[in-house]
Formats: C-alpha cells, sequence, structure tokens
C-alpha cells in the first residue's frame, strides 16, 4: 500500500538557517512535528539534543535520553523527539542545568545557561467577550480581563511568565522603546544584544555593550530585561556543541 503522509525526514540541503547542519555523513534529516514554533524557526528535539547539546553521539542515543524524559521543555518533560523547540524555550536537561535557546546569525538557534521566566513577544491582540486575546510567538495564546493591567500591553513588547505550579502566569510588560534591552532575532545583526537609543516609525537605533551601532527594523527586536541580558554577557558567543556536528550516518 503506497504512503499517504508526507515524508518523515528532509535533505540536510533543505533544513532552515536555524539549524546547525551536523556533520558531511548525515544526509537526511527528522523533520519537527506542528507544533508551537513553525519548520523555519524551530528544531526538532532529537536533533537539539544531539546537535546543539552534543549529549549524544547518534540520533538513537538521543531518542533513548528523551524517552527517558531527561528533558524538559518549559517546564515540561517532552518525549516526543520530533516536538519543534524554537527561540526563547526554556530547557532543563537532566544533570546539565538549565537554558534559554537563542538565535544567532551564522549558528542557528543555541543555548545559553539561564534560569528564570519566560519572555514572549506578543504578535497579536484581539477583544473578545470583554476579554482580550494575547497570541505570541510561539503561538501560544492568553485570555486575559479588560481590566487587568497588563492588558494594556502593546504588539511587539515581551510579556513575562513565571511558572507558579503547573501554570504559567503573566507577571509584567517589556515594552519596546528607547532605553529598552533588546536581542535581535532576525536580520544580519541576529542575536546581538543592544539597548535602544532612538526610534523612528518602524526602525530602532541600537547601541551594543562594545560600542558598537546600528539600525534594524522594529520587526526584528525582542524586549528582555536584567536576567536575560546579565546571562547573555556572561554567554559564550557560540555554544561549544554547535561545532561539533553529527556523527555518524544515521539520520535524525
Amino acid at each position: 500500500m503506497a504512503n499517504k503522509g508526507g515524508s518523515r525526514h528532509m535533505k540536510v540541503s533543505q533544513i532552515p538557517a536555524s539549524w546547525p547542519r551536523g556533520g558531511k555523513s548525515v544526509r537526511f534529516l527528522a523533520k519537527p512535528r506542528p507544533g508551537p514554533h513553525s519548520r523555519e524557526y524551530s528544531v526538532p528535539l532529537v536533533k537539539l539534543v544531539r546537535d546543539i547539546f552534543g549529549l549524544a553521539g547518534s540520533a538513537r542515543e538521543a531518542r533513548v535520553a528523551i524517552q527517558a524524559g531527561k528533558v524538559k521543555i518549559n517546564g515540561r518533560v517532552r518525549k516526543d523527539e520530533k516536538f519543534p523547540v524554537g527561540a526563547f524555550d526554556l530547557i532543563s536537561v537532566e544533570d546539565h542545568g538549565d537554558f534559554c535557546l537563542l538565535p544567532k546569525k551564522g549558528v542557528g538557534l543555541f543555548p545559553i545557561p539561564y534560569q528564570g521566566p519566560r519572555f514572549l513577544r506578543v504578535e497579536g491582540k484581539k477583544l473578545y467577550s470583554g476579554k482580550y486575546q494575547f497570541s505570541f510567538h510561539d503561538g501560544s495564546t492568553f485570555l486575559m480581563a479588560k481590566e487587568d493591567p497588563l492588558a494594556s500591553a502593546r504588539v511587539g513588547s515581551s510579556m513575562v511568565f513565571e511558572l507558579k505550579g503547573e501554570k504559567w502566569v503573566p507577571t509584567v510588560e517589556v515594552p519596546v522603546k528607547e532605553g529598552a534591552q533588546v536581542v535581535i532575532v532576525g536580520g544580519k545583526n541576529e542575536g546581538v544584544l543592544g539597548v535602544i537609543s532612538s526610534m523612528a516609525e518602524d526602525l530602532v537605533n541600537v547601541n551594543t555593550p562594545d560600542g558598537r551601532a546600528f539600525q534594524t527594523s522594529k520587526d526584528h527586536v525582542y524586549a528582555i530585561d536584567d536576567r536575560i541580558f546579565s546571562a547573555l554577557s556572561g554567554a559564550p558567543s557560540v555554544s561549544a556543541s554547535t561545532d561539533k556536528g553529527a556523527t555518524g550516518g544515521e539520520s535524525a
């Protein structure tokens, strides 16, 4: 009987820029399942464990670690090897620590050591029956009463979510404005840390800690606060595991 489903793998030549390419012997890679992030801006969990964290030498070893429940994504154990993981997701790896996944030009997604709340960028805001529905960059949504102080949050700003019990709860808005600390998430300066010096319509001017200044689209800035800013300032420019690549010819 013919297979009516789509291909479960993709050629290395087809992978998005957010993925590290791995070793030359790898020809096919697993596709991430539909989920919180689009394929363009996410990696499957098996690739995160093997190629980004470098915790396994093969896809088989990575799957064993995942099935053992050693990896948490945003506070939840994920055992689906093709679960899509994307920018600003919080990763907890047993015996290795806690991390935040960030984009970097020429590298793709890379982890920095981080313990703290989630930062979700507001991508949409609609009013339904007296409540605002906020949609975020990872595809998630949140309903909020009009009377809630956070209901005034604007599209493009970030909302900080704290884990209370088993539920993520919004606590504060981090707006995109002059003086705001930001991470660039698109364009030639992707992954650069800086502070907004001025804004004009859809463009922002950013100053970096090393004294560089540049202009970028407002859509490319992601507002953060001291918690991620400090973690990024002390992080290496590239995760050591991203240079390792995959070993062996097994697809993942």
